[in-house]
């Protein structure tokens, strides 16, 4: 894939994280971890990490900024997702991105709730 279709990709994938964190949706459901699974199985490391942190600060410009130290638990759970997801690349399959998709969910909730307390 050329620098120019991953731009592009990246953008469309920016724009439609912010806007399904703006836009009415059911509570806490936004695709932001699909965003770094995709961009670490296709994109590479650098956009696995990057376009869940853009999507996720455009968002809270929008809806607002919380607490900074529950904001990096969150915003490090997405930048560890896409790091794994960036790894384990080269196992694609639906076990694996179904595993990942369980994996990410499992991190966030974990480590967003550990934050709290």
């Amino acid at each position: 894939m050329d620098k120019t279709t991953k731009i592009i990709i990246s953008i469309i994938l920016i724009a439609l994280g912010v806007a399904c964190r703006i836009l009415p949706h059911l509570g806490n459901f936004a695709p932001i971890a699909a965003i770094a699974i995709f961009a670490g199985f296709y994109l590479g490391r650098s956009y696995a990490v990057f376009l869940p942190i853009a999507a996720m600060a455009l968002g809270d410009l929008f809806i607002g900024f919380y607490s900074l130290p529950l904001m990096l638990v969150v915003y490090g759970s997405y930048v560890i997702t896409g790091l794994v997801a960036s790894l384990i690349k080269k196992h694609k399959n639906v076990e694996v991105v179904m595993a990942a998709s369980i994996f990410a969910s499992v991190l966030f909730f974990i480590a967003t709730n550990f934050a709290v307390w």
